[in-house]
Order: C-alpha cells, then sequence, then structure tokens
C-alpha cells in the first residue's frame, strides 16, 4: 500500500540519501527472573529520509518498516538540534516501508527524487537493506 502511495505521489526514495533523519520509537519491555520483574525502556533508531510536505505543510518521512510498530510514535531527529513528534501515516511490512508525518519544522532540505508519477506500466525496483531481496513491481 505505501508502495503505491508513493508512486501515485511520484516519490521514489533512496536510503542514505540527503537530508537523513534519525527515526526513533521507545517501548517498556517486562523482565522477569526467578528475583522478580523490573520494566526497561528500548529505543530503536533507524534513518529515514524527509520527501515532501503535505498541503498543511507537515513533512513526510520515508523510513524502512520493519521493527517499528505503527500504532506507536516515533520522534524525528531533524539536526543536532532539532526535533519533532511524529507518527505513522502508513506501514508496509511486506514491503518492508514506513511513512511518517511530523509536524512543520521549519527550513529543511526535502529529497524529492522523481519529478512526475512513472507511466502506467513501468516497471519499479524497491532496494533496501544491504543483502535484503530487492522488490520489483508493475505501475
Amino acid at each position: 500500500a505505501i508502495l503505491a502511495a508513493l508512486l501515485l505521489l511520484g516519490y521514489v526514495a533512496v536510503c542514505r540519501a540527503d537530508p537523513v533523519v534519525q527515526v526513533r520509537q521507545s517501548k517498556s519491555v517486562k523482565i522477569c527472573t526467578p528475583l522478580g520483574c523490573t520494566t526497561r525502556t528500548e529505543t530503536s533508531v533507524w534513518s529515514g529520509t524527509i520527501i515532501g510536505r503535505l498541503n498543511d505543510m507537515r513533512l513526510i518521512v520515508l523510513t524502512c518498516g520493519h521493527q517499528f510498530d505503527g500504532n506507536r510514535p516515533v520522534v524525528i531527529q531533524i539536526d543536532a538540534k532539532r526535533k519533532a513528534d511524529g507518527k505513522f501515516l502508513a506501514l508496509d511490512k511486506v514491503n518492508d516501508l514506513g511513512l511518517i508525518v511530523t509536524p512543520n519544522a521549519g527550513d529543511v532540505k526535502i529529497y524529492r527524487v522523481a519529478k512526475r508519477v512513472p507511466p502506467v506500466g513501468t516497471r519499479l525496483i524497491a532496494m533496501g537493506i544491504p543483502g535484503a531481496s530487492n522488490r520489483e513491481t508493475t505501475r
């Protein structure tokens, strides 16, 4: 669903492209031993790419889909001084893609790599984690 949405928006993302942001998501984990149970917070940190803005100026961030819970908020670290709360607009575990929206963070670089929507019938390849299989689809 996300891959289709990106294609309709005319976006294709390239991992490790500028501007890269950090995407953090925390969760509480209960750990039990024979001596008792404790709760600790674990935080996953992944990269994301700012690929556009919505009409209301919120930022759109593309990231991977694995390891995230689409029902929990994330924190986007835009640069050393700026961070913003975000939430998943869509999460596609099958294609390992996540779309996050976050409030307007002011002047940021946006990495838009497609000027227009690819024509129907175009062969597209989604490439992800090194060593993972690529996914092919036709628009």
